[in-house]
């Protein structure tokens, strides 16, 4: 199973929240999209996104305060649907959509347990004895 590690809140507007939409600098890989993505929470938190999430993209959003995020851990797992540069008229009026590559969620799947474990910059590959505990 492949994993992408995502900074907090970011992970966790992803995984139990509205956030469809992942933004990188790199455009996907072809060969993960269509794939299950194990969505890894980083030990890394963005203040500035969680002012921006807080106050213009999703005020209603209920997030916990910042100790209360889990890091380090697999928190669910989604399917790459896309991969679009910004302009992309699919993403282009998408709150969340920040570009300059949008890879774009589906069935995002929180799990029941989180999973620690050490993530990795980019795609990475997930552990086997990790990757037994992620239910298909």
């Amino acid at each position: 199973m492949i994993a992408l590690s995502i900074r907090q809140p970011w992970a966790w507007a992803t995984v139990f929240g509205p956030k469809r939409v992942e933004n990188r600098s790199r455009r996907a890989p072809s060969k993960h999209v269509g794939t299950r993505i194990a969505l890894h929470a980083s030990l890394g938190f963005d203040r500035e996104g969680e002012r921006a999430i807080l106050d213009f993209i999703a005020p209603e959003f209920d997030m916990p305060a910042k100790d209360g995020f889990p890091r380090g851990v697999i928190m669910g797992t989604a399917v790459l649907a896309c991969c679009l540069p910004k302009q992309d008229s699919s993403v282009a009026n998408d709150p969340w959509a920040f570009g300059p590559w949008c890879y774009v969620w589906e069935d995002v799947r929180p799990l029941v347990d989180l999973i620690p474990c050490k993530g990795r910059l980019g795609f990475w590959t997930v552990p086997a004895d990790v990757a037994a505990r992620i239910a298909p």
